[in-house]
């Protein structure tokens, strides 16, 4: 079952889905009033908060793509949908975010999702081990135990490297697998009523 679309850069809400579904149902159809729907008919908070959840959860967002952590995510999608940035999500929204990632979870994701993390996390290791290697480096003397450290340090650096052009191949290989998932489950779709709403705050269920 699939809720969220992009449609010309924009999320769609596939709203006969969320219909089906009393978590997601719940979410849209409470009244929250917030800057832009001061007395919250219009349900743009609910809007918000699905904008949230498909950034921080969908495989195909920009924070998983990237391989962010969990907080880099949260940032970045709480402003990316124009959430206060000390919004918390509440109960109705984690029963949300719980039934969609039950809904999209599969063992290529998750591997994909952890491959992309490992990935990220690869660069931010060098990145700190290239910053010590310079600091050691600028100093005007350099030691014999400083060699050792740096040596160490290279080390580190190359056995990193040895071991990445395997993991982006096994990544390569996930997304090749999802891919071919997806469009069967494109497939299977056409075969039944394919119904599509925007994320327009003036429709209401």
């Amino acid at each position: 079952m699939k809720i969220f679309s992009i449609q010309d850069g924009n999320i769609v809400l596939e709203r006969e889905e969320v219909a089906l579904i009393k978590e997601f149902n719940n979410l849209l159809r409470r009244v929250i009033p917030c800057e832009g729907d001061p007395k919250g008919n219009l349900k743009l908070r609910a809007f918000q908060e699905f904008n949230y959840i498909y950034q921080v959860l969908d495989y195909n967002s920009f924070p998983n793509k990237r391989g962010l952590t969990e907080e880099e995510a949260h940032l970045w999608a709480v402003e990316n949908a124009g959430l206060p940035s000390d919004w918390i999500a509440d109960p109705i929204v984690l029963k949300a975010m719980e039934k969609y990632e039950e809904l999209i979870q599969s063992p290529s994701r998750d591997l994909c999702r952890e491959l992309l993390i490992t990935l990220n996390n690869s660069y931010r290791i060098v990145r700190k081990i290239r910053d010590m290697i310079d600091a050691k480096l600028k100093s005007d003397e350099i030691t014999n135990e400083d060699l050792d450290i740096l040596i160490n340090y290279q080390n580190k650096l190359l056995a990193i490297a040895d071991k990445l052009p395997n993991t982006i191949t096994t990544l390569k290989e996930v997304e090749k697998l999802i891919e071919y998932e997806e469009d069967n489950s494109k497939q299977i779709a056409r075969g039944g009523d394919e119904v599509l709403d925007s994320m327009n705050p003036d429709t209401s269920l």
